[in-house]
């Protein structure tokens, strides 16, 4: 059916309208799919640490791009024995072991000549019939996750054949012209995210090493010496969390007490529930059992020991949590990052046949150095404003994704038209 120069088309079970002039190709009768076959027989004893020929491995794919980096080598005769798979400028990899679906571009050739292992496919068009930067950018769409999606969910091993790959069916723009210009909008979000991401990193290595400098040197001290703890200033002492902190360990309300509807009081347990620094509610209880409040530090007790997020609310906690309530004494986000900073300690502190975890009198005996109360306000103003920077790029990065998505829908559908 059409109508006001647009048609409906049917990919799979779902419809969609396209313009008029756009068309529905498929892999098959578009491309040259390679990838390296059976009989070959490479095996990870013949991965080399160093040499001439890189070997792309599934592993090696990050932000949509080959990290050179950490790609193994192989032989030369293994490079030269399939030139299908000798990879070129412009070539789109599809990982279909493993982590299926990732997918790389090629934008530049590295400094060395690569080929493939088992794990990843070569995608080529045939003839000029697509822009590899278009399709690059579809197959990071919501189509093909959704091809995906219903591959992994017919089956109990996580495998993209040729044959299913084969029949993947994408919708084209009629010039190769409107393709690179949606291809260009898409790239410049994904430079920016990027970018972003990159600020991100800085910030939180920069963040690494304030910790570890401002809790062993302090604020414009020159005289140190050594504790059971390590090196701490002169002027400084140690004091176990319990003479300055009330530790309340979690324990969990019965699972008959716990919704998800918003019931009660957030129920939290330190799984996958810790955000950036305030815990995010995935479960509620009507019947709490033990009680954080806001500001205090929660800290999971098993595995993974030591993640800490700060409550900004009256919540439960379960027995996977503890909650650390500082006195007016010592400045709550002191004691936040101080406690971030010493993982490595918390963590030698673990116990347990089946799974890792910390008691009570290891956390109210845990030890920890202390300042005076100014220069604890100090080191943690700085460690904050690491944190809100890091907190803005995060919300920049998340506007950015979000904006990439909503163009990729209009983009790709040709909603909107972007003609050179």
């Amino acid at each position: 059916m059409t109508s006001n120069g647009y048609k409906e088309i049917k990919i799979g079970p779902r419809d969609f309208t396209i313009p008029i002039d756009w068309e529905v190709l498929d892999i098959e009768n578009t491309s040259t799919l390679k990838g390296r076959i059976g009989w070959q027989g490479l095996t990870t004893k013949e991965y080399l640490n160093k040499g001439n020929f890189y070997l792309i491995t599934g592993t090696d794919f990050k932000n949509g791009r080959i990290y050179w980096d950490n790609c193994h080598y192989v032989e030369k005769e293994r490079y030269q024995q399939d030139n299908n798979i000798q990879i070129k400028e412009k070539d789109v990899l599809i990982t279909k072991d493993g982590t299926i679906g990732k997918v790389a571009l090629i934008d530049k050739f590295p400094s060395h000549p690569a080929t493939l292992n088992s794990g990843v496919f070569v995608l080529r068009p045939i003839e000029n019939s697509y822009l590899p930067e278009y399709m690059y950018h579809y197959l990071k769409s919501y189509f093909f996750k959704s091809f995906i999606n219903d591959i992994k969910a017919g089956s109990t091993i996580a495998h993209l054949y040729q044959k299913d790959f084969n029949k993947f069916q994408f919708i084209c723009p009629p010039t190769i012209e409107e393709q690179n210009q949606i291809a260009e909008i898409l790239s410049t979000v994904d430079d920016a995210i990027e970018k972003t991401a990159a600020i991100i990193e800085e910030s939180r290595q920069l963040k690494k090493g304030l910790m570890q400098k401002l809790f062993t040197e302090g604020i414009g001290h020159t005289r140190f010496k050594e504790t059971k703890i390590g090196k701490i200033p002169e002027t400084w002492e140690t004091v176990k969390l319990k003479e300055y902190t009330k530790i309340i360990m979690g324990q969990s309300p019965s699972s008959s007490d716990c919704n998800d509807e918003i019931r009660g009081l957030p129920f939290f347990q330190g799984n996958g529930e810790f955000g950036s620094k305030y815990p995010i509610a995935k479960h509620w209880t009507t019947n709490p059992t033990k009680i954080a409040q806001p500001d205090d530090i929660l800290m999971s007790v098993r595995a993974p020991v030591g993640e800490f997020n700060i409550s900004n609310c009256i919540c439960c906690i379960g027995r996977g949590l503890c909650a650390i309530r500082p006195s007016v004494q010592i400045d709550l986000y002191f004691t936040y990052y101080c406690l971030k900073s010493s993982i490595n300690r918390l963590k030698r502190l673990e116990q347990g046949s089946t799974f890792s975890a910390v008691n009570k009198t290891d956390i109210t005996t845990f030890e920890i150095p202390f300042p005076p109360i100014d220069e604890q306000r100090q080191i943690s103003k700085i460690l904050s404003e690491v944190d809100a920077k890091i907190e803005k790029e995060e919300a920049t990065k998340a506007e950015l994704e979000q904006l990439k998505k909503g163009l990729m829908q209009v983009l790709l559908t040709g909603k909107v038209r972007v003609m050179a």
